[in-house]
């Protein structure tokens, strides 16, 4: 019937596939070529002067996707775990609206004039001293 919804398995909603979820660029002949795969949830997405931006859920990872020179990189890991939302501005940045607590984020060009690196906890299993 017109109108109608397949049923949803609510079972795993929420999760990525085991194989993962892809991406994929159909040319202009209609070739179609797989961009992007990974075990990831990807929740939105926009273009930009040819890169690809992702957000994703679970990790909250965003990823640059450059289908010409068949590259794929993490540009940004944020908090709130679900990046919802992505929103090019004139001003060439791009706003993140997260989920899981709530957020906004700006991802802009350049390099952050700060930032902090946590590491994973390393147990010596014995008396040590770490320098910097």
């Amino acid at each position: 019937m017109p109108g109608r919804q397949p049923p949803v398995n609510a079972a795993g909603a929420g999760e990525p596939r085991p194989d993962g979820n892809a991406v994929y660029r159909i040319d202009p002949d209609g070739f179609v070529t797989e961009i992007f795969r990974q075990r990831v949830l990807v929740l939105s997405m926009v273009e930009r002067d040819g890169l690809l931006l992702l957000g994703t859920g679970s990790d909250g990872l965003v990823y640059q996707l450059n289908p010409a020179a068949d590259e794929t990189v993490v540009v940004a890991k944020v908090e709130p775990k679900q990046v919802m939302a992505l929103l090019p501005t004139r001003d060439d940045n791009i706003y993140l609206g997260m989920a899981n607590t709530g957020g906004l984020a700006t991802l802009s060009a350049g390099h952050a004039a700060q930032g902090t690196y946590t590491s994973p906890v390393l147990d010596a299993t014995q008396v040590s001293k770490f320098g910097k």
